[in-house]
């Protein structure tokens, strides 16, 4: 029996489907959108766009600085002193024990930073 109330209440459902209500013109077009839009997009990019671009670019200056028997440490917590550079290649050979004069060739991109020697005052 409800599917005779349904189907005996079809032809009402499409009749009522074909009137649509159109929307009234409205003066709002867009333009109060991009008023709140403009500043969230720009308040985006200085949180979090401008601090990472500092970030590379001290990253860059940090790797571009790099030289031979500079003291480092990499990602993976290696500390050694840096024997040679092949910056085409992307790698890096850096001397971990002098006694044994013992060398590894890691990826420029493992340098985490390089450790300077502080020296205390008396």
């Amino acid at each position: 029996m409800v599917f005779m109330d349904f189907f005996a209440m079809l032809p009402l459902f499409f009749a009522q489907a074909d009137q649509v209500p159109t929307p009234a013109a409205s003066e709002n077009n867009g333009m109060q959108y991009l008023i709140f839009l403009i500043p969230l997009l720009l308040l985006v990019w200085l949180l979090f766009m401008r601090p990472g671009k500092r970030e590379q670019d001290q990253r860059r200056k940090l790797l571009e600085s790099l030289d031979k028997h500079v003291k480092i440490y990499t990602v993976g917590g290696i500390v050694g002193t840096v024997h040679s550079i092949d910056r085409e290649k992307g790698r890096i050979v850096v001397k971990v024990d002098d006694g044994n004069n013992t060398k590894i060739e890691l990826l420029l991109d493992a340098v985490a930073g390089v450790i300077t020697e502080e020296k205390k005052e008396s």
